[in-house]
């Protein structure tokens, strides 16, 4: 390699041609940009010479000899012969000529092997950006603790008919099932825009019309258990109160008194933090995970 020296050529200096060979690796020669070499007996041969002095066998040609031009890398010089390259090129010239993709069929096998655990981390990963850790959370256990037996499996693999059968025998926890169908009805859907899987597995349950009718909760707390629960937070100070053995602490009271009278969900009353609030103008701010902001513009008289 002209004992590592970069030579000084002219910028239109053209590539070289010659029969590829295995004296030919050893006469190379490092430029300051990168050149090629190519096959003059093996159209679409190439040694790609690179400044950094790491030389990679290549083929290049179009795919089915009049599309989209595609550039195929073989590997190190180091790492095949002259004679194993030539061979490998000359399967693969033709299988793009044929108007086979050789790197889109490799893409195409790797995803068809992606397995049901596999796919859950990249729906997880992908979704990230728009979705909050704690349903990413949710997402993540409920497919591992209710469907570990089709973790391990191709996604390729998993037919309707078992998913049908699976969500059949979920009719004594209605609830949990749907929910675990819905995530997977998600997952899969993002193996059908990856080209994992062509069609949804899922979507026979939905086409059967047999999914389970949730009815949605809507328990609400009487008058009268209002005013004993508040009766109770009103003693929480009392110095005999410690002395129960079902009791609530301060904090737990005032937990439950903010989002009794602010309608807040659980996580939205642990996030909230005391630059959020704005004694004075009677006013505090919801800050959503992802970035979003919901102003609660007054305070009720407990506040």
């Amino acid at each position: 390699m002209a004992n590592g020296k970069v030579t000084k050529l002219k910028p239109n200096s053209p590539h070289r041609r010659c029969k590829i060979t295995q004296h030919t690796i050893s006469t190379l020669t490092l430029r300051q940009k990168p050149y090629f070499v190519r096959d003059t007996d093996l159209r679409g041969f190439a040694i790609k010479v690179n400044p950094s002095g790491k030389h990679v066998y290549r083929v290049e040609t179009r795919l089915g000899g009049a599309g989209q031009n595609k550039n195929i890398t073989i590997g190190d010089v180091n790492l095949y012969t002259a004679k194993e390259a030539r061979k490998r090129a000359t399967e693969l010239l033709q299988q793009i000529r044929d108007g086979k993709d050789p790197v889109a069929e490799k893409r195409q096998q790797q995803l068809s092997s992606l397995t049901l655990e596999e796919l859950l981390k990249t729906f997880l990963k992908d979704r990230a950006p728009k979705q909050k850790q704690s349903t990413q959370d949710d997402y993540d256990y409920t497919i591992r603790k209710y469907l570990p037996h089709l973790l391990k499996r191709e996604v390729a693999d998993i037919t309707p008919l078992e998913i049908k059968t699976w969500y059949g025998k979920g009719e004594d926890r209605p609830a949990l099932t749907d929910k675990t169908y819905r995530i997977l009805k998600s997952i899969m859907q993002h193996g059908v825009g990856m080209g994992v899987i062509q069609s949804n597995p899922c979507d026979m349950v939905k086409n059967l019309k047999i999914r389970y009718t949730i009815r949605k909760r809507d328990r609400s707390l009487s008058r009268s258990e209002l005013e004993a629960l508040l009766s109770e937070f009103t003693h929480v100070d009392h110095p005999e109160y410690a002395k129960q053995e079902i009791k609530i602490s301060r904090d737990g009271a005032d937990y439950i008194m903010l989002l009794l009278f602010t309608g807040l969900r659980k996580g939205e009353g642990f996030g909230l933090r005391w630059e959020d609030v704005d004694i004075e103008n009677k006013r505090f701010t919801v800050r959503d995970i992802l970035g979003s902001a919901l102003p609660f513009h007054s305070f009720k008289s407990f506040l």
